[in-house]
Order: C-alpha cells, then structure tokens, then sequence
C-alpha cells in the first residue's frame, strides 16, 4: 500500500508538538533539580513577617529556595539554622550572631555561613558544648539589631553575643511593611529601599579578588575609591552616627546587666578592600576609634578579607571562601579575647 507523504502543514504541527513536549520535559527537570528558578534574593515579602518592636524579622518555619538552588529556611523561632530550645542545654556555651543580610548568608547554603562554620570548629567532644545562634535579618539596621537583642536575643540566655558591623548599618531599613517611624532614629518616614512586588536584578557574575595582591593580576584597571566619601557632611549616615554610638553603648550596658560578653566584628566593603585603603574615605576609624572608647572589643575584617582570594559575591556578601575566612577569624577573635 503506497503511503500519502504529509503536507507542509501536517509538519509543521509535528514539529510545534515535538517542540512542547520537548519545552514540558525541560521544564518539569527543572522543576525537579531546580526547586524555585524564578526566585533571585533571599529577600522576598513571603520571608518577613511583621514585627511590633523592629518592624519586621524572619517567618517562622520558612521554606523557599534563593538564586535557584539555594535553601533558605527558617526555624521555628524564625532564625536561619537548626530548630533551636530557647531553654539553653546544660553545659552549653550561646553565641548569638546579630547582624544583616551578611550575617543572614545571603548567596551561600546555611552550612556554609561564617557562623555555621564557626560552630563546627569548636570541639564538641569536651564540655562547653558551643552552640552558635544566626539572628541575622536581611536589611536590618543597626539599631534594629540591638532591637532584636533586646527582645530575642536576651531570652535565649547568651554567654556571648557578637554584633555584625557592616557599613550600610546606619542606613534605613529595607522596611517591607512601611513601619519604619516605630522604631528608626532619626528618619522616620517611610524609605522604600526596594519595591517588594518586583524582583531586583541578578547579582553581577563574581569576578577577582578584593586583594590586592590578587587584583594586581587582573586585566582590569583598578577599581577607584567612592567619591564623594560614604560618609560626607549632612550626608544620613552622620546624622544617624550619634543614635548609632547610644546603640552600642546600650549593647555594652546589657552585656554588664545580662552577663554576657559582647563584642563586633567589622565588615568593609568589596571596593574599600581593592582600593587597597583601611580608612579614607570609610569611616571604619570613626568606630574603631569610639569602641576603643568604650572598651568594646572588635574585629576589623578588613585584612582577613583582603588576604582572602575572591571573597565577595558583589560589594558586601560573601562567598564560601569569605564565610570561611570570617569564621576562622572569628576563633582567633574570641580565644584572644579568652573567650
């Protein structure tokens, strides 16, 4: 029997179907390797939660998946990390991690944050037993941090608490729910930082180093130093510096009262570490210089970050290698400090 040869059209159907099917099966292995693909930054509306004393934190028993295969979760407590008793264990030493979107580890898994890795570091065969607490909320100002000390931190019964000091820290928070004149000083307006019913735009590609020595090899011309300085005159940043040092002091103060140590580790910026520059134009020996001050101990990561090959996501978060050189750090910090 002679077979009719099919028409133009009958091919064309054929292969817009085998097209579909091909488009369906990508999709569903996608699905399937890839849990949530249309998810960029950790920081989606469905994370926070409203808060009467810091405007907003984490939810609780959060479940959902950053730049594509990235798991981000939430405890019951609502902190990143292993489910937690706030009744601390007997023989158990807490470190709680107070901080922003680079405490929170943005871009890395929960294994990989510089706390995480912190607390596998400690020999957990002889007594204390430490265990180390993520408090980290992304967009989180300074003074929502020594809000979320105040009234989540205390209750968990610290033995030490280490405040994250990264250099957007004065700015306004993220603010999702628009409550920012509950709890800021001084601004209090609303201050949309991000429009939460958009994606922002994916990180840029990670590229070298932010040492120097590692830059020096780059085909590309050297990064220059922000201008005008991050902290000029009238500029937010030094408005807010003399409600940023009662933050502080009031941290010292609770430490004293609650009976815990209490230190800060220093974060720079990406572009202050490729520059090559400690200080001018950053403002780290301004608060260095006040925490000498006030006898508050602190870690300037600014030569371990620098010492570090390819360190940084974008200007402020980190890579595994980062989180990695943090916590090691980190545990030189506290035995120096006979912690």
């Amino acid at each position: 029997m002679k077979r009719t040869p099919h028409g133009p059209g009958q091919n064309l159907a054929a292969l817009a179907l085998g097209l579909l099917l091909s488009g369906l099966l990508l999709e569903g292995l996608t699905r399937w390797f890839i849990p949530d693909p249309d998810l960029i930054f950790e920081n989606r509306l469905a994370l926070f939660t409203p808060d009467d004393t810091a405007g907003y934190r984490n939810r609780p028993n959060f479940l959902g998946y950053a730049q594509a295969s990235i798991r981000v979760q939430t405890n019951a407590l609502g902190f990143r990390g292993p489910e937690l008793l706030t009744a601390k264990a007997p023989a158990t030493r807490r470190i709680l991690g107070i901080g922003d979107s680079v405490t929170f580890g943005t871009g890395v898994q929960e294994p990989q944050t510089f706390l995480r890795l912190l607390e596998s570091g400690f020999d957990q065969q002889q007594p204390p037993r430490t265990e180390v607490v993520n408090l980290g909320v992304i967009g989180y100002s300074l003074r929502q941090e020594l809000l979320t000390l105040k009234h989540r931190g205390l209750p968990l019964a610290p033995d030490i608490v280490l405040l994250h000091f990264v250099l957007n820290d004065a700015y306004p928070t993220e603010d999702p729910f628009f409550n920012i004149h509950t709890f800021h000083e001084p601004r209090k307006t609303d201050v949309r930082r991000r429009e939460y019913h958009h994606l922002p735009p994916p990180p840029p590609t990670p590229t070298a180093s932010c040492s120097p020595s590692y830059a020096a090899r780059s085909t590309r011309p050297p990064p220059q130093p922000p201008h005008p300085p991050l902290w000029p005159p009238g500029s937010y940043e030094l408005l807010a510096w003399p409600y940023m040092q009662e933050d502080l002091r009031e941290c010292k103060r609770l430490a004293a009262v609650h009976g815990f140590r209490f230190g800060v580790l220093i974060f720079p910026r990406r572009v202050q570490c490729e520059s090559g520059s400690p200080s001018a134009p950053y403002p780290q020996p301004l608060i260095k210089d006040f925490l000498r001050s006030e006898s508050i101990p602190f870690l300037d990561l600014y030569a371990t970050l620098g010492e570090t090959r390819d360190p940084f996501i974008d200007q402020l978060h980190l890579t595994t290698a980062g989180h990695t050189a943090v916590a090691r750090a980190t545990a030189r910090f506290l035995s120096e400090q006979g912690w």
